[in-house]
This record gives C-alpha cells, sequence and structure tokens, in this order.
C-alpha cells in the first residue's frame, strides 16, 4: 500500500502544474487545519477527519497534482500535528499513501468522459468522486485492520465504515453545491468550507454520542439480561448437588472453544446462555433422582433424560433473540447418532451443542462424584479423544485437547496445599461448615427463585436467614419515597417494630439505605426508629443490610438481638452476599404484585378493566341466582368525546376520562361497579335495581357527566348515550347482557343523533 501510495504521488508530481497558486495555498492550509475536526470510529485505531470534503473541492478547481499533493500533506499534517496520541512512523507514511490513492480515484472520477455520452451534472460527478474516495479508503483501512485483528474484512467493513457512508454521501453533495457557487461568484465562496465543516463535524457527533448513549443502554439491558440467566442458573445448580461448583468454568470454557472455531457474536451468546441453562430441564426431574448418591436405574436414567426436551421448552418461552433452545435441547446428542432426545448424528447437531457436550463432559469427569473418584485432566482429555468420532465432534475434541495447557494452569491456580504439620481437624471443620453455608445459601437463592409472592418471599427470606444468622426479631423495611416502613416482621416486639416509619438517612435503618452501607450491632435504644413505641424494648443490637436492586436500594433488611454485640463479622459477610439476590427477588415480587393490580385495574382511571369486569360481573350473576335477584347492567358511551379530543388534545381528553370515571363512581353505591370497557365506553352493574331506580340513576350520571365535562374543559360539549340490559329478562351470562346493553345503547345514541346532531345537553351553572 506504500508502494502504491506513494508511488501513485510521484507520478502526480511528474506532470506537476499549478496555474492558481494562490488557490492551491488556500485549499492546502484549509486542509491542513480541518484535520483539527476529527471524529473517533468507535471500536477502531482511527479517525474520520472532515479533510475529505475540502479534497473534493480541489478536485474541481485543481490539477491532479495538486489535489494529490495537498491530500498527503494535508494527511501527514493531521497525524502528527492533530492526532494525539500520536500514531507510529508506519500509520503516519499508511495515512498519507491511502489519502493520495483515495484522491487520486475521486479525481479519476470526477473528470471522467465517455465519448459519445451526454454530459453529466457537475454535483453529481461530485457525489460519484466521494462515493470512489469512500470506496478506496474505507476498503483500504478495513484489509488492514481484517489483517490486524485477524476478522473477516466483510464484517469490519459492514461494522466500522459501512455506517459512515451517508457522512460521504452528503459531503459530496455540498462540496457540488459550493462548486457550483464557486464558478459564478469566484474563489472567495471557499471561504464558506469553514463554517460548513465545523456544522457537520458538531453534528455527527451528535449523531454519534446518541449512538454511543444507546449502545450503552444495549450493554446494560444485555447485563441485566445475564444477570437473570444467572441467578435462574444458581437456582439451578443449588437443586442438583452435583454441579455447584463448575458452572462458570463449563460457560467461559466452551465460549473459548466457540471463539476457537470463529462463531459470531450472537452464536457465543447463545452458547453462553446455554452453557449456564443447560440443566433448567432438571426442575422436571423429581429431586430423589438428581439426589439420589449412585448410579441411576434404568428408569431413573430414562426420567433424568426429559429434561433436555423440557429445559428447551423453558429456554424456548424466554424468547432469546439468539438460538439457545436448539443447544439446549441437543447437548446430550452424541456424533454417531446413539444420543438422547432425537438421535442426531454428525452436522445434524448443532454446532453449540456439540462443543457444550464435549466441555460439560470433561467438567464431569475432572469432578468428583458419589459413585467414583475425580479424573485427572490428563485422564479426562484421554477419555475424550477415546471418544472422539463416536460421542463427540472431532474437531471440536481437537481444540479442546489443544486447550488442554490452558485447563491446566486454571486448576493448578485454583489448588489449595494444606501446610506440612497440620491437623487434619484444622482444615475439615472450615470446610464444612463453608458446605453447610454454600448449602443454605444455594437453598435461599433456589427458594427466593421459586416465589413471586412478597410476602412469600419474605417468608421464606425468614426460615433461611434464621440458619445463617441467629437473631430474635426479623423485619424488613421498604422503601416508600423518602421514608421506610416495615413491610415484613417476626419475632420478639413484633407489633411495635411493625408501626415504625423511618425517615431517609434518619436512624439505623435509615442511615444504611441513605449510605447503602451495612451497619453492625447498633443499639436500638440510641435512635429513633427503635422497635418500641413509647416505651422500652428488650432488643439491645441491630444488624441492618440495604437491599441494593439494580434501581437502587429498594430496602433494608434488619435483624435484631436481646444480646449487645450479638452479631460478627461472619453474619455481615454472609447477609451481605445474600443482599443482591434477596433484593431482586424483593423488587421481582413487587412487580409482580404490579403486573396483578395492572391485569385487572384500568390505569388511566383507575376503574376495573374489562377482564375484571367479566370476573365480576360471573360473580354477581351467581349470587343473583342463589337470592333471585335482579342486575342492571349500563352500558355508557360519551358523545362529544372526540370534539373534546380535536379541540382540546389528547392529554385534556384523558383528564376527561379520569374525571368522568371518579364522577361515575361518586355516584354509585358502595357495593355497585364501575369498570372502563376501553376508549370512552364505561360499564355500571347496579345489583338489586328495579327499572324506575334505573331510569332515574341514568339520568342523574347524565347530567352529572355533562357536568362533569363542562367543569374539565369549559364547554358543554360532553354527554353520555346509556344502553341498559336487565338480568334475568335480557340474559343469564355476562355476555349476553353486555350485548343487549349495548345494543340499545347505540339505538339511543343514534336517536340522540338524530334528535339534535350529537349535540350534548346544556348544562345549567
Amino acid at each position: 500500500m506504500l508502494i502504491a501510495g506513494y508511488g501513485t504521488l510521484l507520478g502526480a508530481l511528474s506532470k506537476w502544474s499549478n496555474s492558481d497558486p494562490i488557490r492551491f495555498g488556500e485549499l492546502l492550509a484549509v486542509a491542513a487545519l480541518a484535520g483539527f475536526l476529527q471524529i473517533r470510529l468507535r471500536g477502531l485505531a482511527t479517525r474520520l477527519s472532515v479533510r475529505f470534503f475540502v479534497l473534493l473541492i480541489s478536485v474541481a478547481v485543481l490539477s491532479w497534482t495538486g489535489t494529490a499533493v495537498i491530500a498527503c500533506l494535508s494527511a501527514l499534517v493531521e497525524s502528527l500535528v492533530w492526532t494525539r496520541p500520536r500514531p507510529p512512523r508506519l500509520a503516519i507514511a499508511l495515512h498519507g499513501a491511502i489519502a493520495v490513492l483515495a484522491i487520486s480515484a475521486a479525481y479519476a472520477t470526477y473528470h471522467i468522459r465517455v465519448a459519445g455520452a451526454a454530459a453529466v451534472p457537475s454535483p453529481l460527478l461530485m457525489v460519484l468522486a466521494a462515493i470512489a474516495y469512500f470506496a478506496v479508503s474505507s476498503g483500504a483501512l478495513t484489509g488492514l485492520v481484517a489483517r490486524q485483528e485477524h476478522k473477516r474484512a466483510g464484517a469490519v467493513w459492514k461494522q466500522s465504515f459501512f455506517w459512515t457512508f451517508p457522512h460521504y454521501i452528503a459531503g459530496g453533495s455540498a462540496a457540488g453545491l459550493l462548486t457550483i457557487a464557486d464558478r459564478h461568484n469566484g474563489w472567495q465562496i471557499t471561504v464558506l468550507v469553514v463554517p460548513m465543516l465545523y456544522w457537520m463535524v458538531h453534528a455527527y457527533r451528535l449523531y454519534l454520542e446518541r449512538m454511543e448513549q444507546a449502545r450503552r443502554a444495549t450493554e446494560e439491558f444485555n447485563s441485566l439480561h445475564f444477570r437473570t440467566i444467572e441467578s435462574l442458573a444458581v437456582a439451578i445448580e443449588g437443586r442438583d448437588p452435583e454441579h455447584r461448583k463448575h458452572e462458570r468454568s463449563v460457560w467461559s470454557d466452551a465460549l473459548e472453544i466457540g471463539r476457537q472455531m470463529r462463531l459470531s457474536d450472537l452464536d457465543l451468546q447463545a452458547l453462553r446462555a446455554a452453557a449456564l441453562l443447560r440443566n433448567v430441564g432438571k426442575l422436571a426431574v423429581p429431586e430423589h433422582i438428581l439426589s439420589k448418591p449412585g448410579r441411576l436405574t434404568k428408569a431413573e436414567f430414562d426420567k433424568m433424560k426429559i429434561h433436555p426436551v423440557a429445559g428447551a421448552e423453558i429456554v424456548e418461552q424466554a424468547g432469546f433473540p439468539y438460538p439457545v433452545a436448539p443447544i439446549v435441547r441437543s447437548h446430550h446428542e452424541k456424533w454417531d447418532g446413539t444420543g438422547y432426545p432425537a438421535g442426531l448424528r454428525g452436522q445434524e447437531i448443532p454446532l453449540g451443542a456439540r462443543i457444550l457436550a464435549a466441555v460439560d463432559c470433561l467438567d464431569a469427569l475432572v469432578s468428583t462424584r458419589s459413585y467414583r473418584r475425580a479424573y485427572t485432566l490428563e485422564e479426562a482429555i484421554a477419555h475424550l479423544k477415546a471418544e472422539s468420532g463416536k460421542s463427540f465432534d472431532p474437531k471440536v475434541v481437537e481444540i479442546l485437547a489443544t486447550y488442554y495447557g490452558e485447563l491446566e494452569l486454571r486448576a493448578n491456580d485454583k489448588s489449595v496445599a494444606i501446610q506440612p504439620g497440620s491437623h487434619p481437624a484444622q482444615t475439615v471443620s472450615p470446610i464444612a461448615a463453608a458446605r453447610q453455608e454454600v448449602q443454605h445459601l444455594f437453598a435461599l437463592a433456589q427458594d427466593l427463585g421459586n416465589s413471586l409472592s412478597l410476602d412469600e418471599t419474605f417468608s421464606v427470606l425468614s426460615q433461611h436467614v434464621k440458619q445463617l444468622c441467629p437473631h430474635d426479631t426479623l423485619a424488613v423495611y421498604m422503601r416508600h419515597e423518602d421514608r421506610l416502613e416495615a413491610e415484613y416482621v417476626t419475632g420478639l416486639d413484633s407489633m411495635q417494630v411493625a408501626s415504625a416509619v423511618v425517615e431517609w438517612g434518619e436512624g439505623i435503618c435509615g442511615r444504611a439505605a441513605a449510605t447503602a452501607t451495612p451497619l453492625l450491632n447498633e443499639d436500638p435504644m440510641d435512635h429513633p426508629d427503635r422497635p418500641s413505641v413509647g416505651g422500652a424494648t428488650s432488643l439491645r443490637s441491630a444488624l441492618a443490610i440495604p437491599l441494593e436492586g439494580f434501581s437502587g436500594v429498594a430496602g433494608v433488611l434488619c435483624l435484631y438481638s436481646r444480646e449487645k454485640n450479638a452479631f460478627a463479622e461472619d453474619h455481615l459477610r454472609v447477609l451481605s452476599a445474600v443482599a443482591t439476590k434477596v433484593a431482586v427477588s424483593v423488587e421481582n415480587a413487587l412487580k409482580y404484585r404490579q403486573a396483578e393490580r395492572s391485569a385487572v385495574t384500568d390505569m388511566l382511571t383507575e376503574l376495573p378493566n374489562a377482564r375484571s369486569l367479566f370476573l365480576h360481573l360471573d360473580s354477581e350473576l351467581a349470587r343473583a341466582k342463589r337470592t333471585d335477584q335482579t342486575i342492571a347492567v349500563l352500558v355508557c358511551d360519551l358523545d362529544g368525546f372526540k370534539q373534546i379530543n380535536d379541540r382540546f388534545g389528547h392529554l385534556e381528553g384523558n383528564r376527561v376520562l379520569r374525571e368522568v370515571a371518579r364522577t361515575l363512581r361518586m355516584h354509585c353505591r358502595e357495593y355497585d361497579t364501575v369498570a372502563r370497557l376501553g376508549g370512552d365506553e364505561f360499564v355500571v352493574v347496579l345489583p338489586g335495581q328495579n327499572t324506575e331506580s334505573v331510569s332515574a340513576k341514568v339520568a342523574q350520571l347524565s347530567s352529572a357527566v355533562a357536568q362533569a365535562g363542562y367543569e374539565t374543559v369549559g364547554t358543554g360539549c360532553l354527554g353520555i348515550s346509556v344502553g341498559v340490559a336487565y338480568y334475568p329478562a335480557d340474559g343469564e351470562d355476562a355476555e349476553a347482557l353486555l350485548a343487549a346493553a349495548d345494543q340499545r345503547m347505540y339505538r339511543e345514541k343514534q336517536r340522540s343523533n338524530g334528535a339534535n346532531g350529537a349535540s350534548a345537553p346544556e348544562v345549567l351553572v
């Protein structure tokens, strides 16, 4: 590339001609200064410069020699003066060579002449020249980057250069228009280049900043996505004692093999998720089979074999944007077709599943099982080689065997030798305690993962925390704006603690929440959130752990004891370790509670929605059948609401809907039901009403709605059409009653429209 670039420059210099030295010097100066206006290309050690805009202008007004010289010198000045840190000398030389090649291609395109063809307009030629400049410069840089980073050239160009193409098109169009102005107004018009260049760079930097913000948001979402997957994987590991220790090594090793086999980024993400969730189907396997301390019988193994299919079905429900389910379903298939569940063979098995099968087998072999010792890495690799072409893909085994040395180094780094002369009991006792702690933590993670109810989450938390950290009282304070309220309390003085309201930053829990820092062995009597109301308490120490989730501190877990300094640093360590998982579970339970509420509530008016209406109406009908009672169902549709939306806007229309909902609710009895069916249509259920009382109620509601509309928007354009159906005369189920009332409402609306042109009744004020 150096030879091509500087050879082209020498060829241009051999034909040197510069009839306008002032113009040449002017463009050279502006091109050199334009190097200051650079935009860093994301993910590359290069920058997008607006020098090309000045160079395109020089293509139209200077000779090839002058244009090539300006391109080379301005590129060198940009690298030496404006770029920090200064690139290596080879990169500087390449920058100049690429600039000469690109501008030469642009010059040849702009000055092309085809015999017998009509003249091409100058602006179009300039756009074509800009495209030629982009093609040569991006192609050269793509080749260099792809060679340096060992990537496919097409992928590099698409990811890092393709999205800059509009920049060159816009620059070429502007340069073409500027050359036309230059012909009619003289060379002084070139002064316009400076503000134009500044505007281009400023606009593009804003564009890139927004792209970067979107990229960060995507990364945060992906991080949340995989944290959710890892939380689920933890729960699965806790259910299967044989797979508790090595999940992270499995997915990291699988990813390394996938990179060696040049999987795409999406396939690598799918492999990572599948490695974490490959055992999710074991949730469908009975506990006694998973926990059996020995080999499984044929019947038990047949039951165990359902877990790939069950896992794939569970994963499919998650809707991953990459193929995770096929890997989970097929990671127990064998190369020779003797695996399960589908008996796939060879290339029929997804590549990610072939990789995961080999890595999973290696991990199982080097792990201790209740029925055999752990293999050494050498023995495990030898077993994989023996099964190559039978159970496993030979290519995968070959790469895994090559990767074996790194696995061995990792294992050596993790190993911990017992010092000579140490008593075995001194080592066994901490290990036993650590294993018991791990079992409790995994059981807590599993139970929290299975709970969506907030009360159930708190109950599970209380049961497990009692085993992890002895205490007399447990309280969970949840954040409500700038205060903490006791949401769950159990133990001594529970009534007093349950009534505690703590201001943010005050007391034990308030300070722990405000600083997101645990507090150890604080005295409850010395702080305003002490667990007593107007009297003494027997509790003398507190351990407060802030529950920090994805959206900040959601609450505080506080343990109380009757003894002074009852909690140790080890208790603080254990509870701090589970605090994040507890916070996430609490957040999920709160979201589930909100989802339950939103499933039966119209969020705009806070009335019951259509689903809630049908459930309630079915219940009322069942009660009416037992008591031989009548029910009136009113379907109400607002008249003139479209005029309000058109005249005052949808925000004001929403305010009218809320006011109408409040009015309807206010003019009904406590045991009547008012629901929003959708749009501007409401339903009122009136148990035990006769025709006369319903007629009076309709008149009352019509007047009240008209008055509410007038008070809200200041005009009397709002009215209401009401259709009434009665149980059992008009139907015996919800659908029939609503259909009858709806038809009568529409007849009433048509009659009103025919009588007064759809105008609402006047409101007396």
